[in-house]
């Protein structure tokens, strides 16, 4: 894992998102979400939501 892929892990699991199962895979990183995330909703907020995190 790379330092750069370590750090948005990091990032990611401080959010404490309830459910969400954050991972390395390789060289990217695996988000489980739970079956009742409104996936139009995360994929509408995304680039803002990581834009703001970092």
């Amino acid at each position: 894992m790379n330092p750069y892929q370590q750090k948005w892990i990091d990032l990611l699991k401080a959010a404490n998102i309830p459910g969400w199962k954050i991972v390395p895979q390789n060289e990217n990183i695996y988000v489980e979400m739970p079956h009742v995330t409104d996936l139009k909703l995360i994929k509408d907020n995304l680039p803002s939501t990581l834009a703001a995190m970092s």
